[in-house]
């Protein structure tokens, strides 16, 4: 009882104080278009993250005004100088005179900023590096979603805490390049999808544990090590047959799943995959569950690649590294926490603090993101 109440301590205090975890929150847009005439930029920026750097709700009734916001441009301006900065062919370059404008992403509204790119080359620049780091201080999770078209060439790449920087280079823009980043950008995902995350740990506890031979529905500790990878094999390799097809098929176009119904479909995910821990025949149907419900997280993790708009004759690169990014990052995951849940086996601590005490905690979590997800 000791550990039961110890476990659930610690994983309630670890996962209601990071709610932020379950997906990046926001996203800015950059567009760099060049042409006969030279470098146009278009820059989209969350309003509701713009608020939290300028406190645009200058008459505190809730609500933000275009009328606010635009009396807050002198400093807007300033700080997009200082966190957007751009340099062609190794020269600087400055924003133009700007043009503001609102937009819609989805439910998002959003700042949109256009201006020419005035880089102090003769000509188009023919490599234009780009520094990003608005929103970070704030959001750690945010990210930039950069798309470039430069004389044939459409280019994509990401921007975060940790690769703030890119360069736009018509010359590495082949299969490789794209996959390369999208193979980071795939890892990173998994690792701060915490909703990805508890449902593959969920899935993962009974593993060392195998049914009594009478046939009760209860669980005992698996005595040799090859059962118990082989339940860690099932399990994984159903979630990553089952995502990878819907990823395909929502990226190609070919399948558009409801707005608004993945996400809370996948929070109802985590609470039946910690919930069937607690049964004593659901907790034995841990592949088929990941199966079912992989294909509706594939949907989930399809929605980073959509949002870039990827040109068509780079989808298959970045496709392919998204997707192999993403098995790398869960195959970490499973090589941390198997040995340790092996180790443990025996143990009242890992049968009661983890396996009871760590599914309704997760369990909890999940149904908390599932209110979130299902209010306007």
């Amino acid at each position: 009882m000791r550990g039961f109440l110890s476990a659930w301590g610690l994983l309630s205090t670890l996962l209601f104080c990071n709610p932020v975890w379950a997906h990046s929150s926001s996203n800015s847009f950059i567009e760099i278009s060049q042409d006969t005439n030279g470098v146009s930029l278009r820059v989209d920026l969350p309003l509701r993250d713009l608020d939290l750097v300028f406190d645009l709700d200058l008459d505190g009734d809730g609500a933000v005004t275009w009328q606010e916001v635009r009396q807050q441009q002198p400093a807007i301006d300033r700080w997009l100088a200082s966190g957007l900065l751009f340099t062609g062919d190794a020269a600087p370059c400055d924003l133009g005179p700007r043009d503001w404008a609102a937009a819609r992403y989805g439910d998002e509204v959003y700042l949109s900023l256009m201006a020419a790119l005035e880089c102090q080359v003769a000509g188009p620049p023919a490599v234009i590096t780009v520094r990003y780091q608005l929103f970070f201080d704030q959001d750690t999770l945010h990210r930039g979603l950069l798309k470039a078209s430069l004389g044939d060439k459409n280019i994509s790449a990401v921007f975060s805490p940790e690769r703030p920087e890119q360069t736009i280079d018509p010359a590495k823009s082949g299969f490789f390049w794209v996959l390369s980043d999208y193979l980071i950008e795939g890892v990173w995902h998994i690792w701060i999808g915490a909703d990805h995350i508890l449902f593959l740990i969920s899935l993962l506890i009974p593993c060392v544990y195998r049914r009594q031979a009478s046939g009760s529905g209860g669980l005992r500790p698996v005595e040799k090590i090859r059962p118990a990878l082989v339940n860690v094999l099932a399990v994984v390799t159903a979630f990553t047959l089952a995502h990878s097809v819907t990823l395909g098929l929502t990226v190609l176009e070919i399948v558009t799943p409801p707005e608004g119904i993945v996400e809370p479909v996948i929070a109802a995910s985590v609470i039946v995959a910690a919930l069937a821990n607690l049964t004593r025949h659901l907790v034995h149907l841990r592949w088929q569950i990941a199966l079912g419900f992989g294909l509706i997280h594939g949907f989930g993790f399809a929605s980073v690649l959509s949002d870039l708009g990827l040109p068509r004759e780079q989808l298959t690169a970045a496709l392919l590294g998204f997707n192999v990014g993403v098995e790398l990052g869960q195959l970490a995951i499973v090589c941390a926490f198997f040995p340790i849940a092996w180790a443990l086996r025996r143990t009242t601590f890992y049968r009661w603090g983890v396996m009871v005490a760590g599914s309704i905690s997760i369990a909890a979590v999940a149904a908390f993101w599932l209110v979130q997800r299902l209010m306007p």
